[in-house]
């Protein structure tokens, strides 16, 4: 049933930190509390639906950013929200790409952490501190003892989406990995590979290369996603981590911004 809803730009990033921020992460918690429960196939699932859902949080990271930076243009932080389409090609002129975010928060360390803050719509270091509880100051030895942290804690924030980001585009090596193109075939057909000869491997392809001439065989490129609860943790602790620094990225920009 479809309604008309008036939405208040403050309560909706508060939601957003408290739900929005959570809900992926959730699930995955969720699914990973069946995994010993389920056979091969349970498991195999619970492993793509875990890599599908960290796909979609570095999206949902990746609009925040320029959700930040265009808040202006649109006055809410909703439709600023709302207007931005991640598109992925490499090196493309895309107005929002993930590429573009990597490369941008790789300049924080050449550029005034100031002038940086700025675009982001967030408080200088000196007006963050007025966000402060006074025993916070107090604890950290006063306002510019205070200012340095918002400062060192933003940096290290930032730092965190940068190398979240990198994930969606680039693997630690500095080779391309294209997430996008794996997040993609999941959502559109659900198409994926099962390893038969490994309980725990599932092929998550990115690019067909070659079908012989009867079309009997198909030569892809895939990612070999490792289903096992351990590994499979690791992408949901990352998740949360990365929800966490959001959170407080998004906390200081309503104090200041509403």
């Amino acid at each position: 049933m479809l309604q008309k809803i008036k939405i208040n730009d403050k309560e909706f990033v508060e939601q957003y930190m408290a739900f929005n921020l959570a809900h992926r992460y959730i699930i995955c918690e969720a699914c990973l509390k069946s995994f010993d429960l389920g056979n091969w196939v349970v498991k195999k699932s619970i492993g793509i639906e875990i890599i599908s859902q960290y796909v979609g949080m570095l999206e949902d990271t990746a609009m925040i950013y320029y959700a930040l930076k265009e808040k202006s243009k649109y006055k809410s932080f909703f439709k600023s929200l709302s207007e931005i389409v991640i598109k992925e090609p490499r090196n493309s002129n895309y107005t929002y790409t993930s590429e573009k975010i990597y490369k941008e928060l790789e300049e924080l360390e050449k550029i005034s952490f100031e002038d940086f803050i700025k675009i982001l719509n967030l408080p200088l270091p000196k007006e963050a501190a007025k966000f402060a509880e006074a025993s916070l100051i107090n604890n950290l030895g006063g306002q510019e003892k205070a200012q340095e942290q918002y400062k060192k804690e933003t940096i290290e924030f930032l730092n965190n989406i940068k190398n979240a980001i990198r994930n969606r585009f680039q693997d630690k090596k500095g080779r391309d990995l294209d997430l996008v193109k794996i997040y993609n075939m999941i959502k559109h057909g659900s198409i994926f590979v099962d390893d038969t000869t490994n309980e725990e491997s599932v092929y998550l392809p990115t690019k067909i290369e070659n079908v012989d001439q009867d079309g009997k065989e198909v030569l892809v490129e895939a990612y070999n996603l490792i289903c096992n609860k351990e590994f499979l943790q690791k992408w949901v602790n990352q998740m949360k981590i990365l929800s966490d620094n959001l959170k407080n990225i998004l906390n200081i920009f309503c104090l200041h911004n509403y």
